[in-house]
This record gives structure tokens, sequence and C-alpha cells, in this order.
């Protein structure tokens, strides 16, 4: 079975959705991962993503890297952030080739997130699982409060 897991967030940085996909490919599951730069929690993307990387294989998963703006430290550039990643990551799906069984959302905040996703899904007619670990904007108002 192919899977592709859209998260916006994976390897280097630390979130649960890298040892689940390491498993399914451990057990044998062809898992692809549509992700963006890393850049979570400093809000920088180390200079090593930022010219390469975008596309290799780690620990048995392939993982596609697409492009992003910087969280930075402000709530304007994590909204840009969020944006970003959306529609280059709805852009990239587009050129994916259509042998994928099953789409994985991994959808931390905002639900933005899980529209490249969503979009492959449909396009393909095959099932998405969403897998919400975080209420939006909920998350996002708490961002909000202890920034100030």
């Amino acid at each position: 079975m192919k899977i592709l897991v859209i998260c916006q967030y994976y390897y280097p940085e630390n979130f649960q959705i890298t040892p689940i996909c390491e498993q399914l490919a451990a057990d044998g599951y062809d898992v692809t991962v549509l992700t963006g730069l890393p850049n979570y929690p400093t809000g920088v993307i180390p200079e090593e993503y930022k010219k390469g990387h975008r596309d290799e294989i780690v620990n048995g998963v392939h993982i596609i890297r697409c492009k992003e703006i910087e969280r930075k430290k402000s709530a304007v550039y994590l909204a840009l952030n969020y944006i970003s990643y959306m529609q280059f990551a709805s852009k990239r799906v587009n050129m994916l080739p259509n042998d994928f069984d099953l789409v994985f959302v991994y959808q931390l905040s905002p639900v933005l997130m899980a529209i490249p996703g969503i979009k492959y899904a449909k396009k393909h007619s095959i099932p998405l699982i969403l897998y919400c670990c975080d209420l939006w904007p909920e998350s996002m108002k708490m961002y909000i409060i202890f920034s100030l």
C-alpha cells in the first residue's frame, strides 16, 4: 500500500508523525511525506534546507519538502507560514503521481494544512484519514494571548 502523508512538520522537527511514518515504512508500507521546510520552534529555516534536502529518503520514508515562509517570532509571520505551506503544498500535490492508495493528514494547527491532502484525495478518488491533533482557532487565540 502506498500512503501519502501530508503534514507541515516532519523530521528534523520533533513531532510524533516521524516515528509513525518510520514504523509504517518498517512494516512494509510505501510512505511518502509532503512537508514544509523545518523551522519549528526557532522560526528560522536552516541553511542546508534552504538550498537542498527537498527530496530525500530518511529511515525508509520518502520526504518531499515544499517551500514555505519562515515562522520567525511574530503572529504575522506565523500566519504567513501557515498560508504559504498550504499554498505551496497544494501546488506540489498536483505534481505527485496518481498511484497512492490513501492520504493520511497529520493535522496540527491550523486545519489549512489539510487542504493539500483533501485536494489530492478528491482528485484521485482515494480515502483520506484526517488525524486532528490540535483545535484551531483556539490554539491561535492562546498563541496571541501569550505573545502579547
